[in-house]
């Protein structure tokens, strides 16, 4: 059994993703519930589980939590990339 965590390049949803070796597993593909993105397609040869872990919208607010935590005085050393981030985000 294999566990590693898995995020949508889309919606950027976390998921836990378990791979069992023991099993064999079907053909096809797993879609993000959020966004409808494909993940993984699948070959058979394992059974795959994936669990969504942290919806998008509670990854926008621990990414506001953080940033809101940051100082944002053109002096601070880390000032430029919470800018950065926040403008990819449409906070700023």
């Amino acid at each position: 059994m294999t566990r590693r965590d898995v995020i949508c390049s889309q919606c950027s949803a976390w998921f836990r993703r378990i791979e069992l070796s023991s099993r064999p597993g079907t053909k096809g593909e797993y879609r993000c519930p959020a966004c409808g993105a494909v993940i993984e397609f699948f070959d058979g040869a394992n059974e795959v589980v994936y669990r969504l872990t942290v919806l998008p919208t509670r990854h926008l607010e621990l990414w506001e939590r953080a940033l809101s935590k940051v100082p944002s005085h053109p002096d601070h050393p880390r000032s430029g990339r919470t800018q950065r981030l926040g403008q990819r985000l449409g906070k700023f």
